[in-house]
Order: structure tokens, then C-alpha cells, then sequence
């Protein structure tokens, strides 16, 4: 290359512009006026063409959902990041050549408890196959807990999203929408077109328990996710026998054992990588303390990933499929049910032995409980003598 083309190249003025609401930087490159100071060498005023901004291969989901979330008007959360990404952590990445998917779990959750946790990292660790990324997860509306449940206790959509998040920072790869629930179905789409727009293709995959997939039903589409995935981690399925194994779906085929790539099994404990202690940890009664810790969570994981199935749907749903991961040995089954007559029935200061167990972030729920029980308490008598002694307007 000539030197006048490098000293063009090295000029090029590159300005980024991130204000679009889609979420996707629009990459402008211009030029200026080349003033070669080489005596040596002609004076040029050349222009190089404009240049297309190169195609991304990877990218971090955090960016595009905090685009998209935060500039969006849905929101007047402060920006906070998505995930964690700091060094170390597992970050959510999109990559170009394969469907990018993300579980979407929505419930109630009136509180969030241990087997609602058991079930997001049971599926999120056996669909690395699938290219799960990430997991989102969507606390249902105030009216519609209000309509559902009345007795003992009941958690605003405020409450049950600390309750998932904890107060120590953004999770790896799990998220919790924090905004009214009814804008979900407008920044869905504004984050798969902006994910489309660099090139990358994204699913929702769709997460439920037993009430959503039966032997003879199967819930259509639910909030427009065709694919889903099931465990009995929280609860039995009446399409489980009691050999282990499956009946058939209503309008699905046999299921069938997925052809697990190599790179998506870990044949070893020592392999197993730290996101994925953590998930195996989060859905299993096992003790951290235990000398054989990591060989417990290994034998775990390799017994869900053998016992796992998948059916496609009949012809007249094609291209639809569901996951079943089975939640192995020791389940963790816990009901909000049960919590919520917990805490009604128990006083406060044996609610944290009661619920440590149960709920997920008890210290947190306690927290809320004492507040929620603290009797209000009237102006103390200073108060009131001051305000009789204050000066009135009669007039």
C-alpha cells in the first residue's frame, strides 16, 4: 500500500451513535482533509469511500437488552447492568450461524421459592445443546396475584423481583424483567429485531412446570413461544410413570433421547465449569460442605442428561418440540403454598429457621415480613403538644 493510502487510512473519523431505539449502534465512518507534511511527497485532498462497518460474529446480549430495556420508555428503573460481567463471570453471548435461545419462565411466583430456582438452573444447564444462553424471568402482574391469592400473605411485583434478584448484584445469565409485565409483549419484539438487525437469530424458549404439560394437554404456544421445556424438579407430571419413564404427549410424537454434541457434555467433575457448579448447586440438596461435592453434582448432572427427552410435535404442529429434563434424585419441591401458611401461622422471630430451606433470599423475605408487621405507631406525646401549641389560622 502506497503511503499516501496509509496516511488516508489513518485518518478515518469513526463516530458512534447509540441513541437509536432499536438499541443497535449505527457505526458512521467520514473523512478529512489529508495534509501530507512529508516534503517528499505531494500534497493530497484524497477521499477514501465510505465504508461498511465490519459484521459482528459474537456479541454480548447484556448490551442489546439494555438498549432496548432502558431507552425504551417501558422502564424508570435506573440503568443497571443486565448480567454480571465482570471477569470471570459467564457472558451471555450471541453468535452468528445458529439460533441463539433464551428460557422465558413467567409465573406468579407469590413468593419465589427453592424449587422455582431448582427448575430455571436444572433447564439451563441441560440445553447447552439447544444454545441456551440465557434466562429471563417474568413476575407476573399485582391483579393477577390479587385474584389468585388472599390468605396468609402476598408479595407485590416489586417484592417477588428482589426476592429473585437478591440485593448482590445482576446474576450471570438469568434476568429479571422489572417492569409491569404488560409491556412484555412490545420489548420482546423490539429485541429480537434489534439482535436481527447485527445479524444473530434469537428464540424464546418457553419454561414450565407439569401444570402447563400433561399426557393430555399441552398449552399452545404460550406467550408466543412455540418450543418449550418441562421438569419435574418442582413438582410430579402425570406423564412420568413410575419406572421413570414417559407417556406420550397429547399431539406429539415419541419422545426420542437428544444426540448430545461432545463439547455440550462434560465426562468429568473437574471439567464441569464454574456457571455450572452454580446451576447444579442451586437445584440440588447438596451439601457444599460435603467432601464429595463436585462428584455428587457430577453424578447428578449425568443422570439428567441421560434421563433427558424430547418429542416434536404431530403434523399439525410442525416444527414445535418439547424438552423434559427430570429432576433425578431428591427433587427439591416446595410450594408457595406452603410458604405463605408458614408465614402466617409462624411469629416473626421463627420465620428465618422456618423458611431458610424454602425460600429463596429468606433473609430478604423475613426483612419484608417484619416490615409488613410492625404495628404503626402515632405521633409520640412531643408531637402532639407541639402541634396544639402551633399557631392556628382562624380566619
Amino acid at each position: 500500500m502506497a503511503v499516501n493510502e496509509l496516511e488516508a487510512l489513518s485518518s478515518l473519523s469513526i463516530t458512534i451513535n447509540e441513541k437509536e431505539p432499536s438499541g443497535v449502534a449505527e457505526i458512521h465512518v467520514t473523512t478529512k482533509e489529508i495534509v501530507n507534511e512529508d516534503s517528499e511527497q505531494p500534497a493530497t485532498n484524497e477521499v477514501l469511500p465510505e465504508l461498511s462497518p465490519p459484521k459482528k460474529t459474537v456479541a454480548y446480549l447484556g448490551d442489546y437488552i439494555e438498549a432496548c430495556h432502558y431507552n425504551s420508555g417501558f422502564t424508570y428503573q435506573k440503568n443497571v447492568p443486565i448480567f454480571n460481567d465482570g471477569d470471570g463471570h459467564y457472558r451471555p453471548q450471541l453468535k452468528q450461524g445458529r439460533v441463539n435461545r433464551i428460557l422465558f419462565y413467567p409465573g406468579v411466583f407469590n413468593p419465589p421459592h427453592r424449587s422455582h430456582q431448582a427448575m430455571v438452573n436444572c433447564a439451563f444447564a441441560g440445553c447447552q445443546d439447544l444454545n441456551v444462553i440465557a434466562a429471563i424471568v417474568l413476575p407476573l402482574g399485582d391483579i393477577i396475584m390479587y385474584r389468585e391469592y388472599t390468605q396468609y400473605a402476598s408479595f407485590m411485583s416489586d417484592e417477588r423481583m428482589r426476592l429473585w434478584r437478591g440485593d448482590n448484584g445482576p446474576h450471570d445469565w438469568l434476568w429479571v424483567y422489572d417492569t409491569w409485565s404488560g409491556f412484555w409483549m412490545e420489548f420482546r419484539p423490539k429485541l429480537i429485531e434489534a439482535v436481527e438487525k447485527d445479524g444473530f437469530e434469537l428464540e424464546f424458549v418457553f419454561l414450565g412446570g407439569p401444570d402447563h404439560i400433561g399426557k393430555d394437554r399441552v398449552t399452545h404456544i404460550p406467550w408466543d413461544c412455540p418450543n418449550m421445556v418441562v421438569s419435574d424438579i418442582g413438582r410430579k407430571a402425570d406423564f412420568v410413570k413410575d419406572d421413570g419413564t414417559l407417556h406420550d404427549l397429547a399431539g406429539y410424537e415419541t419422545w426420542q433421547t437428544p444426540d448430545f454434541p461432545e463439547e455440550t457434555r462434560f465426562k468429568e467433575a473437574k471439567d464441569m465449569p464454574p456457571w455450572l457448579i452454580k446451576s447444579l448447586a442451586d437445584s440440588m440438596s447438596v451439601e457444599k460442605s460435603d467432601p464429595e461435592f463436585l462428584e455428587k453434582l457430577h453424578r447428578e448432572y449425568t443422570r439428567r442428561m441421560d434421563g433427558t427427552r424430547t418429542c416434536m410435535a404431530g403434523p399439525d404442529l410442525e416444527d414445535m418440540w418439547v424438552r423434559f429434563i427430570p429432576a433425578g434424585e431428591n427433587p427439591i419441591r416446595v410450594s408457595a403454598t406452603d410458604i405463605r401458611r408458614i408465614i402466617g401461622e409462624t411469629e416473626t422471630e421463627g420465620l428465618f429457621g422456618a423458611l431458610k430451606d424454602l425460600a429463596m433470599n429468606p433473609e430478604i423475605l423475613v426483612g419484608m415480613m417484619e416490615e409488613s408487621r410492625r404495628p404503626w405507631s402515632g405521633p409520640d406525646q412531643e408531637c402532639l403538644e407541639e402541634e396544639e401549641s402551633a399557631p392556628t389560622d382562624k380566619s
